[in-house]
């Protein structure tokens, strides 16, 4: 967007720039994540944009303006990191998960079962 300020980038283009045509995400969400999460950077919002103009179904538009630094002005290029550096986790498999049982021979399930009927027997005979 940046390199095309005012103008319309459509959300076909961002999927383009982002993903490879071989991979397979939910690019709604994956694009609708992003721009909310740029958006949240930059201290912009969806209802009275500042940066980023939301153009309903079609895509996205730089809004503000942009101008280039000259040569001289422009920032040191920040180094790239150290693959070693860099600590990636894989997100973990569904079979790998621990699933949760439901037990009734959990303690605390009884005692909130006791203080609830204690309540109930309260009101009970708290109404006669």
């Amino acid at each position: 967007m940046l390199h095309r300020p005012g103008e319309l980038v459509t959300r076909e283009e961002l999927r383009q720039c982002l993903w490879s045509p071989d991979t397979f995400v939910d690019f709604d969400e994956g694009v609708n994540t992003a721009i909310k999460k740029l958006r949240m950077a930059l201290g912009d919002s969806s209802a009275s944009p500042i940066y980023i103009e939301t153009v309903s179904r079609y895509g996205y538009r730089f809004i503000a303006p942009v101008s280039l630094l000259p040569e001289s002005e422009k920032p040191a290029p920040l180094p790239e990191p150290s693959p070693d550096l860099v600590l990636v986790k894989p997100l973990p498999r569904p079979s790998d998960l621990k699933q949760e049982k439901f037990s009734l021979s959990q303690p605390w399930l009884w005692l909130a079962l006791a203080f609830g009927l204690m309540v109930l027997v309260a009101v009970a005979i708290y109404e006669k």
